[in-house]
This record gives C-alpha cells, sequence and structure tokens, in this order.
C-alpha cells in the first residue's frame, strides 16, 4: 500500500509560505510540541531558535496536534500565539498512534510545502539544537552520505518505553533523528505496510521495514539521560570542537526543561563567545568550527629583540676590553 500525501491528513492552522520564496534551503527543522508547553516553545524561540542570530535561512516550525477534547480556551490561546508567531501548525491525528503520527504529518507537510529542503530535523520541543554547528556538519557531508538517517542511539538498557526484554539491540529514539524527504516518504510506506509494534522502538522497526540504514550516531547527541555526561559535554571548554549538535532535555526534570534549554544555551554562546566563533562567516568544510588565525607580528618583534641583544653583547665586550688596554698602560 502506497502512501497518499493528499489523504488522512487534517490542519487546523498552517504556515504554507514558511520556506518562503528561498529556492535553497539546506535545513528544516520541525520541532513537536504540544498545546501545554508554551514555555518551551518561548525558550526555544529565545535561544537556539532565534532567527535574527541564524546565518542561513532556517525554518523553524512548531508542530502541535489537536485534541478534539480540549477546552475551548486551550484552543483559543494556540490560534493566539499561531497570530504573534507565525511558526506554528496544528494537526489532527491520522491514526490511534501519537507517534507514528508525527512521522506521517511531517511528512505530508514537507512534501505539500518544503519539498525542495536538503535536510529535515525532527525534533522534541525539550531540545537544545546548534544550528550553526549542523550546517557546517551538512555542509561537510560527502555524496555518499545520502539518504541521510541520523539518530538519537539507545542501547537495550536504556530502553525506558519499551519493556524489559523484548529489546536485544541497539535502537534509534524518535526524540531526535535527522534525514531527507525521501527517507521520510519510504518509512511511511513502510509503516503503512508493516504498522509498528514496540512503542518506545517504532522509528527503529520502521528503519528496517523499510530498508533505511542507520548507525551509531551517538556522538552527536547529548541529553539528560546522562547527566553528569551532558553537564561536561556542554560545559566543556572544547565544546565548539566537539560533534555535539543536539542537546535533549528528558523529562527526567519535568518542569524545569524551559530553565535548563536558557541556561545550557547561554553556557554554548559563552563557548563561542570566548573562542569568537559564534556564527562565524567561515565556508570551511570541517564540522567542528575552526577559528581564524590572526596575523601575528612575534616574528618580527623576535628577530628587532635578536640584534638589540646582539648590539648590548657587542658593547659589553667593547668596555671590557677598553678596561682591560688602560689597565695595560697604566
Amino acid at each position: 500500500m502506497m502512501y497518499n500525501s493528499n489523504v488522512g491528513v487534517q490542519l487546523t492552522f498552517n504556515q504554507p509560505q514558511a520556506c518562503g520564496a528561498h529556492t535553497n534551503v539546506l535545513l528544516l527543522i520541525i520541532v513537536h510540541s504540544t498545546f501545554g508547553s508554551y514555555d518551551k516553545r518561548a525558550a526555544i524561540r529565545e535561544t537556539w531558535g532565534n532567527q535574527k542570530n541564524l546565518k542561513d535561512f532556517v525554518p523553524i516550525l512548531f508542530f502541535v496536534p489537536a485534541y478534539p477534547d480540549s477546552p475551548p480556551e486551550v484552543q483559543l490561546s494556540l490560534t493566539k500565539e499561531s497570530s504573534t508567531h507565525p511558526d506554528m501548525v496544528q494537526w489532527h491525528s491520522v491514526n490511534d498512534n501519537i507517534f507514528t503520527s508525527k512521522l506521517v504529518v511531517s511528512t505530508f507537510w514537507i512534501k505539500n510545502y518544503c519539498s525542495h529542503a536538503s535536510y529535515v530535523l525532527t525534533v522534541e520541543d525539550a531540545s537544545i539544537v546548534d544550528v550553526s554547528k549542523l550546517l557546517r556538519f551538512l555542509k561537510s557531508l560527502p555524496y555518499s552520505w545520502t539518504p541521510l538517517f541520523l539518530c538519537d542511539y539507545l542501547s537495550p538498557n536504556e530502553a525506558t518505553l519499551v519493556p524489559e526484554g523484548e529489546m536485544s539491540k541497539p535502537y534509534c529514539s524518535s526524540k531526535a533523528f535527522l534525514t531527507t524527504l525521501a527517507v521520510l516518504e519510504k518509512m511511511v510506506n513502510a509503516l503503512n505496510d508493516h504498522g509498528v509494534g514496540l512503542k518506545g522502538a517504532w522509528l527503529s522497526q520502521i528503519a528496517d521495514a523499510a530498508s533505511v540504514k542507520w548507525t551509531n550516531t551517538s556522538q552527536h547527541f547529548t541529553s539528560t539521560r546522562q547527566k553528569p555526561s551532558m553537564i561536561n559535554e556542554l560545559t566543556s571548554t572544547n565544546y565548539t570542537h566537539s560533534k555535539i549538535m543536539i542537546a535533549l532535555v528528558l523529562n527526567t526534570i519535568e518542569g524545569r526543561e524551559a530553565t535548563i534549554m536558557r541556561h545550557v544555551w547561554k553556557i554554548i554562546q559563552e563557548h563561542y563567545s570566548h573562542s569568537q566563533e559564534m556564527y562565524s562567516d567561515t565556508e570551511d568544510n570541517d564540522p567542528s568550527p575552526i577559528t581564524e588565525k590572526p596575523t601575528s607580528n612575534i616574528l618580527p618583534l623576535a628577530i628587532l629583540l635578536m640584534f638589540v641583544d646582539l648590539i648590548i653583547v657587542a658593547l659589553i665586550f667593547l668596555l671590557i676590553f677598553c678596561k682591560s688596554k688602560k689597565r695595560v698602560r697604566l
């Protein structure tokens, strides 16, 4: 059964011009959110999703599901937020599984309104994305990396949503993954053909069914799943040269996600500020930021000091010679 992008998806409000007249969209970011997550959406708009700080055009959209039984004031609040911030898409579930509905709706929207985007990053709203570093990484990718599928890679002992003993191999979490429209369409087709089994590992199952290859890309992700590791990686002075690009603030600290997101982003900004690399204009293909080497006057200064030393030594020898000659006359 093939996926028809025009069937089964209803949008309450939409942003059909989000990709605008831009013919080249390297990266589209879809942030899956909920009606009660205004603080997290606000934190993203203030921090890594602030379009004023992005050198390249990167559309960032919040996808919020519609709940038929939600109070009228909830929908009124979302509609008001949408009119103030033209970055929201509200959708109605296309099946009984909220997780796979997100995949279907995202694919539908991209195919219809931003099919020319080269890459798509899908994340949950409790996330920090270093867009500057991610863009450099994407620009550095060889053609052999397409089709691309990078995900938050988890080991079986991290399977919080999978019943114990039912997952014996590593899998991809749906909290964050980077791919292309072509891969998404293959996965939606596989979803229609095979359905989904394990709740927490559904993304890996669909990827496997669609013959989409995925590998361990954990070096690009960090999360509060490993709190000490995340803190060390984001506060390290070597952060700007690390491969970490996406941090996930998970439900282990529910209610404080927005505060943590703002604090972590402030730390990241300080890293770039200290190394003078924040949103640099470099076109270098290395995914890690590289500081431009300043022109230096050290070599001319060293040569000058060497000549001064030689003159001083010569004067000392001349003085000694004159004194010894005077003693001989006496």
